[in-house]
């Protein structure tokens, strides 16, 4: 019974992560396959990722029930993949954190507009 009600955590977990990516930008930290610790700035809300890096529907999806999510990573300013079960923890940013972002991502799309 004990791991029933684990597993109803981290679905619930799960679920307020995915809430939350697509209205928010997150910290986000996570276990990459080589076991290494990563945590970084990440989204799935289109609005904050720079025109540059907007989807242009050429990718493949993700199978669904694969637990794996593609998510906006502001310090590679690109899109990465991320297994949700090995993410060990997130939050918020701070109105400071976002008033950094919004001022680095204006310069990434300066670096990369189109002459």
């Amino acid at each position: 019974m004990k791991n029933k009600e684990n597993r109803i955590g981290v679905d619930q977990f799960q679920r307020r992560l995915l809430e939350d990516l697509s209205m928010f930008v997150c910290n986000v930290t996570f276990t990459k396959k080589d076991r290494t610790k990563r945590t970084g700035w990440m989204t799935t809300d289109l609005r904050w990722v720079p025109a540059a890096d907007q989807p242009k529907g050429t990718g493949k999806p993700l199978p669904p029930g694969s637990g794996l999510l593609r998510v906006y990573d502001f310090k590679r300013m690109g899109w990465r993949t991320i297994r949700l079960a090995f993410v060990t923890s997130y939050r918020l940013l701070t109105p400071e954190e976002e008033l950094g972002l919004k001022f680095e991502t204006a310069n990434y799309e300066e670096e990369h507009e189109e002459d």
